[in-house]
């Protein structure tokens, strides 16, 4: 009998409407950055691959959160883009802080790692 994934237990919401159902949970990518001085990147590589293995295929970023758009970027380059749900912000890039608008938002996405 296959061990249920601890992500999978987890009630699902709607994101917005988006259409897209996520877990109730997501893992954070505040903490995957140098917020830590101790947190390496093969640290947050493992943390990212470790709360797949779990089941949850929610991450959030920010271009804020220093190294961590990079990070997961690596954690996810052998996964299936339709099998997790990425989020990050705008407005928080520092070379457009603030910017909401339509560029800005499109311009965070371009430049997003």
């Amino acid at each position: 009998m296959a061990t249920q994934k601890y992500g999978d237990m987890l009630p699902k919401r709607q994101l917005g409407n988006t259409g897209l159902t996520v877990p109730i949970l997501s893992l954070g990518g505040y903490g995957l950055g140098k917020v830590r001085a101790d947190m390496t990147d093969e640290m947050a590589i493992e943390t990212v691959r470790y709360a797949l293995e779990q089941g949850l295929n929610y991450i959030d970023t920010s271009p804020m959160y220093f190294e961590s758009e990079r990070r997961i970027g690596i954690a996810l380059a052998d996964v299936k883009r339709e099998s997790i749900v990425l989020s990050t912000k705008v407005g928080s890039e520092p070379q457009r802080s603030g910017d909401y608008s339509w560029d800005g938002t499109m311009w965070n996405i371009d430049n997003s790692i």
